[in-house]
């Protein structure tokens, strides 16, 4: 069993389907605060395998007794449930602070620049850390990650990897053109040309430019 927070945040959602499509059983931890994620709790909200919970004291209340095998801390929370309160064999924290310091006993991973289906956008580009990334643009090119690409690679992860620890993410192209023997890095493999992405995700915005 996985708890996910967020579960219905743009990333946490990917990450709940991927789960979901794995025949896992996920706890989806979201209050639905936007019309964003009610549309989105829409597409796996009636999954049989998906339990959703509005708020942690109903989840603390309902599953103290249980154990996770992975807590994703999506929503980067330091107001998020601890291991006092719930028992996992691993704590995930996904988080877009590229300053983030240790939290004890998580695996902290900074997100890269991801992009793919729902994120926050417009026509041309979207917002990453409060700065404006085009689509067309050479930082786009050079540092963007698909979803799909990430959670591959998180899935890489072992479960005994280092308990207190900070890992940083980058594609895997900057390990071909540079040596870099660090152990903290967690590289990622595209899997299909940007290009070709693009046009399926603006054809998916174009179709669903109401649920973005």
């Amino acid at each position: 069993m996985y708890l996910v927070s967020s579960c219905f945040n743009w990333i946490g959602f990917h990450l709940t389907q991927r789960l979901l499509n794995d025949s896992k059983e996920v706890i989806g931890l979201d209050q639905i605060a936007t019309e964003r994620e009610e549309n989105l709790s829409l597409f796996i909200g009636r999954n049989s395998l998906l339990t959703h919970v509005t708020d942690k004291y109903s989840l603390i209340n309902e599953f103290k007794s249980e154990r996770f095998k992975t807590v994703f801390d999506v929503a980067d929370d330091e107001e998020f449930v601890t291991k006092g309160e719930l028992n996992a064999d691993q704590w995930i924290r996904l988080s877009s602070d590229p300053t983030v310091a240790n939290f004890e006993d998580t695996l902290t991973i900074c997100l890269p620049l991801l992009y793919g289906k729902w994120m926050p956008r417009d026509k041309n580009g979207f917002y990453y850390l409060k700065n404006y990334i085009e689509f067309n643009s050479a930082r786009f090119e050079k540092d963007a990650v698909h979803i799909d690409d990430f959670i591959d690679a998180l899935w890489k992860v072992p479960a005994s990897r280092g308990k207190t620890e900070v890992i940083k993410c980058q594609p895997i192209e900057w390990n071909k053109t540079k040596e870099n023997n660090q152990t903290n890095i967690l590289y990622i493999e595209e899997q299909e040309k940007k290009e070709n992405r693009l046009k399926t995700l603006n054809k998916h915005y174009q179709q669903f430019c109401d649920f973005y």
